[in-house]
């Protein structure tokens, strides 16, 4: 089973992936399509990690990630 540590560090990892939404050099489109990708990976981690503990903290998980409500 996996246990906090191992959640902690995939959260860091995906934070650290997250695309930066305020650089000019990317175009808009290609910003959209990254980020919208980024979420699309960290849901699927969090299913991940929710079926390997059913006390995973969705919501914490995801804001540890970087994810914005």
């Amino acid at each position: 089973m996996m246990t906090r540590k191992d959640f902690q560090a995939i959260a860091k990892s995906l934070k650290d992936s997250r695309p930066d939404m305020t650089r000019t050099s990317m175009a808009k489109a290609g910003r959209d399509s990254a980020f919208v990708q980024w979420n699309i990976t960290v849901d699927s981690f969090t299913d991940m990690c929710a079926a390997q503990n059913p006390n995973f903290d969705r919501d914490r998980f995801t804001a540890a990630c970087g994810v914005e409500k």
